[in-house]
C-alpha cells in the first residue's frame, strides 16, 4: 500500500501543532526587506514581519519558491519512506508556486506527485489539507482524495477585507481597471478569493460597512443548510479583527469558528490591519462522500 505525504505552500498557514501531528511538509514562500530575504514562517513570523514593515516603512516584496526548494522537499518526503505526494498548493491567481511545482514534480523521478490547485488560500487552502488528512487517513487511494477535495471548491470562500490599500495598489494583484478605481475613491476594498478567481468582491466607505458584506455573504451560504464551518484570520488586536469575530459568533453559535493569522507573504500585499473571513463545508458534520 503506497504512503502518501501532504504537502503544501506556507500560505495556508498551518496550525504548527496539527502540521507536526500530521507530518504535513511545507515549502515556504519568501518576504524581502532591503536587509535581505526571509522564509515565510521560518525565518520570519506574523508578528516580526508586521512589526518591521511598522519600524522600517517600507513596502516588502514577495517571492514563490525556486524548484529546487520542492526537490528538496522531495527529497526529505521520500527520505520518511513517503511513495506518493499530493501537493495542496494556493490558487495561481494568488502566486505562481502551483506552477513552479508542476515543474518540480515533472522533474522528479523517485516519488509520484500530484500537484493539486486549491483554487483559494488562508487557512481557507487549509481546509483541504485537513480533509486530505481525513481522507488519507481512512485509507483513501491518492486519486480517491482528489476527486473528494474537488467537491470542496463551490463552498469555499475567502473575503480579505483591506484597512489599508497602498499595499494591494503596489502588489497589482487586483488588475489594473480595479486597483485605478479603488486609488480613486478611497475606500475599503473586499477581495474575494475562490474557484480560481482574485477579485474585487466590495467597494466600500468604512470597515463596518465591509464587514456587514462579508457577513451577509456567509449568512447567504448558511441559509443553504450544509453544515458550514469558518475561520476569522488577521491582528487579534486590531479592534474591527474583534468585532467581526463577535458578529460571526452572535449570528452563528454553532458553526465552528478558528481563528488564523494573515502571514508575511500574504501581508506584502494585504497590509498590517487586513483581517479575513473564510468558510466551507465543515467535514467533521458532512463527509464529502455525501456532498
Amino acid at each position: 500500500m503506497s504512503k502518501i505525504a501532504i504537502l503544501c505552500d506556507s500560505l495556508a498557514y498551518l496550525d504548527p501543532a496539527f502540521k507536526e501531528e500530521h507530518d504535513i511538509f511545507v515549502v515556504p514562500l519568501s518576504v524581502t526587506f532591503s536587509d535581505g530575504t526571509y522564509r515565510d514562517m521560518v525565518e520570519i513570523d506574523d508578528k516580526s514581519f508586521y512589526a518591521k514593515v511598522e519600524a522600517s516603512g517600507e513596502f516588502p516584496k514577495s517571492s514563490q519558491p525556486s524548484p529546487g526548494a520542492f526537490m528538496e522537499a522531495f527529497d526529505e518526503i521520500q527520505a520518511k519512506g513517503y511513495d506518493q505526494v499530493l501537493a495542496i498548493m494556493v490558487t495561481p491567481r494568488a502566486s505562481g508556486t502551483f506552477e513552479t511545482l508542476k515543474m518540480a514534480a515533472a522533474q522528479e523521478e523517485d516519488l509520484e506527485v500530484y500537484p493539486f490547485n486549491s483554487q483559494i488560500g488562508l487557512q481557507a487552502q487549509g481546509y483541504y489539507i485537513e480533509a486530505a488528512v481525513k481522507e488519507r487517513d481512512q485509507g483513501r487511494s491518492v486519486e480517491e482524495i482528489i476527486a473528494n477535495l474537488d467537491k470542496l471548491s463551490p463552498y469555499s470562500k475567502l473575503y480579505v477585507i483591506l484597512d489599508d490599500v497602498r499595499y494591494v495598489l503596489k502588489g497589482g494583484r487586483l488588475g489594473s481597471a480595479a486597483t485605478a478605481l479603488v486609488n480613486f475613491l478611497k475606500i475599503k476594498p473586499i477581495v474575494k478569493v475562490g474557484q480560481d478567481r482574485l477579485e474585487l468582491s466590495a467597494r466600500t466607505r468604512s470597515l463596518k460597512k465591509a464587514i456587514q458584506r462579508v457577513v451577509e455573504s456567509l449568512e447567504e451560504d448558511a441559509a443553504k443548510g450544509l453544515p458550514l464551518r469558518a475561520t476569522i484570520s488577521g491582528r487579534k488586536d486590531f479592534e474591527p479583527y474583534q468585532s467581526l469575530k463577535a458578529i460571526v459568533q452572535e449570528k452563528f453559535p454553532d458553526m465552528r469558528l478558528d481563528e488564523g493569522i494573515i502571514g508575511p507573504t500574504v501581508g506584502v500585499h494585504s497590509g498590517p490591519n487586513a483581517f479575513a473571513l473564510m468558510w466551507s463545508i465543515d467535514t467533521d458534520k458532512l463527509s464529502l462522500d455525501d456532498l
